[in-house]
């Protein structure tokens, strides 16, 4: 829990990075006044989306960044950590293609993660194959989100997220 004012009017407070859990007061942080939308306009709160610190900060018109939700680009491998402490936080991929085309969104390591996609979750259900892959066709200009958690906090540790075209050829007979 952070306090009501715990950090009002801190001018040399720049950003702030929160847990998942964290428990806001109002002015808390940001704030050089007692009126709403008096924040200092260089101070960034870095939160995750659906948490207490998203909705104090959308609440008070404070700047933020969402770090759980990343960008993934064809080709892409990001790395990724689960600790003791953060192993049911949701990690958000996001990916938008450029080309219509197949494509696989993948884990490898040596924690055991799920992920949702379309309502569906993909996961190993084995004890030896900690990963998951999904494969699907995506539209280009669509956007995709791809929910990703650790299954268990005794599976915790670094791991890969990548995503990769599986190319779909077609065949076509020319006549010589």
């Amino acid at each position: 829990y952070i306090n009501k004012k715990a950090f009002f009017k801190c001018s040399s407070l720049n950003d702030v990075t929160l847990p998942k859990r964290a428990q806001m007061l109002s002015y808390s942080f940001g704030f050089y006044d007692d009126s709403r939308g008096s924040v200092y306009s260089d101070f960034v709160m870095n939160i995750y989306r659906d948490s207490p610190a998203y909705t104090y900060a959308t609440n008070n018109i404070v700047n933020y960044n969402i770090i759980n939700e990343m960008v993934i680009k064809e080709g892409q491998s990001i790395d990724c950590t689960y600790y003791t402490d953060s192993f049911d936080d949701e990690m958000i991929f996001i990916f938008t293609p450029e080309i219509s085309d197949c494509y696989s969104f993948f884990s490898t390591g040596s924690v055991d993660v799920k992920c949702t996609f379309d309502g569906e979750v993909y996961d190993d259900n084995s004890l030896d194959d900690l990963n998951f892959t999904v494969s699907s066709y995506f539209e280009a200009g669509n956007t995709y989100y791809f929910t990703v958690n650790c299954v268990s906090q005794m599976s915790t540790g670094d791991f890969t997220v990548s995503l990769e075209t599986e190319h779909l050829y077609t065949k076509t007979v020319v006549e010589p």
